[in-house]
């Protein structure tokens, strides 16, 4: 899967401060996708690694 674009609205914001994850890492890792799931309302839960902690 290609990723073109990120949407960082509230939701997205929200729920990645809870996994105590960084915009940074998601970026790094929509580069290097391991694994794409169907998230909920249509969105794309994305599984991978990254090297920045």
């Amino acid at each position: 899967m290609i990723i073109k674009e990120l949407v960082w609205d509230e939701f997205n914001q929200d729920h990645i401060q809870k996994h105590g994850v960084t915009k940074l890492e998601i970026v790094e890792t929509s580069k290097a996708i391991k694994l794409t799931l169907g998230g909920k309302n249509g969105r794309v839960m994305v599984v991978g690694e990254t090297k920045i902690k």
